[in-house]
């Protein structure tokens, strides 16, 4: 007669595999994501308000969902903003070049 051990588990495993993860995170991901395409939806509707609501409750969701996505967004915030100034120091500089040139321009062409 042949003996076969049985294997038992421990306090650690579990029959389901995902016994030891929570869930909250799946449901709130799939949450935000259908808040913030029903706020579109409403949106593109002609229903602002409630879909400015709906959507806004969406981007909060996803904001508490990844809160370290958010620190690093932060910190890399103010190099955007600098980035941002100096594009829009460009496009200044460039829009006071042509307003130049139209002025010569149209001095040429009066005389």
């Amino acid at each position: 007669m042949d003996v076969v051990p049985i294997k038992t588990q421990t306090k650690s495993e579990s029959t389901e595999p995902n016994a030891g993860k929570s869930d909250s995170g799946e449901w709130t991901g799939v949450l935000a994501s259908s808040a913030l395409i029903a706020g579109g939806l409403l949106l593109l509707m002609g229903k602002r308000r409630i879909g400015t609501v709906v959507a806004a409750s969406g981007a909060a969701l996803v904001l508490l969902e990844e809160q370290e996505a958010v620190r690093e967004l932060l910190q890399q915030l103010p190099g955007y903003i600098e980035e941002a100034q100096k594009l829009a120091d460009r496009v200044q500089g460039t829009v006071e070049d042509l307003a130049e040139k139209r002025a010569s321009l149209r001095r040429i062409l009066a005389q």
